[in-house]
């Protein structure tokens, strides 16, 4: 992404190719998406780190970005619509806002030319995406991201839950539930042999 200026065409391809090669991704700044097991969100950072790293050195330089940043901007745009549902699924777009606009945030901080690309996000202006396409958990206000760490997930509201019970406290409690059988066992074996009539004629021999 050096050299002379890139066409429109030139700019488009680039962010609609196929990668190969992955670099920045053990940069510790861009891995907080790894706290969640969806694999589109997981994919989609993955690839905005590739495209923002390879163009950010030339723009920062003051070189006319315009056409990259708006191609860019167009690019993730398009992946934002799909995941979120035009933004009508309401589950999405907080997992949205969370990992993928906190990251373009990152991005934008860390170049040399500190946000020189701004966000224009889509506006969902007449927004006729159909309803019966949207599953039923995108608005339900108590779903969570299922795939999340729940210590990570931001969303959700951590419960106290009480515990089981160390192995100490099971075996004990194991111990005390066959005492207890085999003493009902033995309480009934003596009653058995006081009320049977075997009882009774074993006694008189």
């Amino acid at each position: 992404m050096s050299g002379q200026k890139l066409t429109k065409l030139q700019n488009y391809e680039f962010f609609h190719k196929e990668r190969s090669q992955f670099l920045y991704s053990d940069n510790s700044d861009y891995t907080d998406v790894l706290k969640t097991n969806d694999p589109v969100l997981r994919s989609l950072s993955l690839y905005l780190i590739q495209y923002y790293n390879d163009v950010s050195p030339r723009c920062s330089l003051n070189d006319d970005c315009t056409l990259t940043c708006e191609i860019m901007n167009k690019w993730l745009n398009e992946k934002e619509a799909i995941y979120t549902s035009n933004g009508k699924c309401a589950l999405n777009s907080k997992l949205w806002n969370t990992y993928i606009e906190e990251l373009w945030n990152i991005l934008g901080k860390s170049s040399a030319k500190q946000n020189w690309c701004k966000r224009d996000r889509p506006k969902y202006g007449n927004n006729e995406y159909p309803d019966d396409w949207i599953h039923e958990n995108c608005n339900n206000t108590k779903s969570i991201d299922v795939s999340l760490n729940c210590a990570n997930n931001p969303f959700y509201k951590s419960q106290e839950v009480r515990p089981l019970g160390d192995s100490s406290s099971s075996g004990s409690a194991i111990t005390e539930f066959y005492g207890y059988l085999l003493f009902v066992i033995l309480l009934s074996s003596i009653l058995l042999y006081k009320l049977s009539p075997l009882g009774t004629w074993l006694d008189n021999k």
